[in-house]
């Protein structure tokens, strides 16, 4: 709206409704001309246009983030892949470890029945030798 045409109108307003009436209608008028059906179509174009830019920016993050599941799963592989040598090597370890222990406690063994004949027999000696000083004793 045209400056002079703004001005008779307040002018009109004034005379009908008062001067301060008119003031406040005419503030309350907008100051740019309404939009055009040319100016919504070149809004519409920049929204489309920005919409399409946003899609374009998601869609790269999406790539990204497949990026980085691919590289996740990489590395779940190569911790399956340590776990299964290591769980090999951890059972090697506790078939040797019992190897040795059954080794050491066979000898243990063995060790304690010789002890055990070896006791017997210094006991039976010894309860021999006892019995056959009673038994001289007794003669004399």
């Amino acid at each position: 709206m045209a400056l002079d045409e703004r001005d008779r109108i307040f002018r009109k307003l004034s005379e009908v409704i008062g001067e301060e009436e008119a003031g406040f209608l005419m503030a309350s008028l907008p100051t740019a001309p309404p939009a055009s059906k040319q100016d919504l179509d070149e809004l519409s174009a920049r929204v489309v246009s920005l919409s399409e830019s946003v899609d374009q920016r998601f869609d790269a993050v999406d790539q990204r983030f497949d990026a980085v599941d691919q590289r996740f799963d990489a590395v779940d592989q190569r911790f399956d892949a340590f776990e299964e040598r290591m769980d090999y090597k951890l059972e090697n370890l506790e078939h040797r470890l019992l190897g040795a222990l059954y080794k050491e406690t066979s000898a243990l063994r063995a060790d304690i029945i010789n002890q055990g004949r070896t006791f017997t027999a210094a006991m039976t000696g010894s309860v021999l030798a006892l019995a056959s000083l009673v038994v001289v004793d007794r003669l004399l």
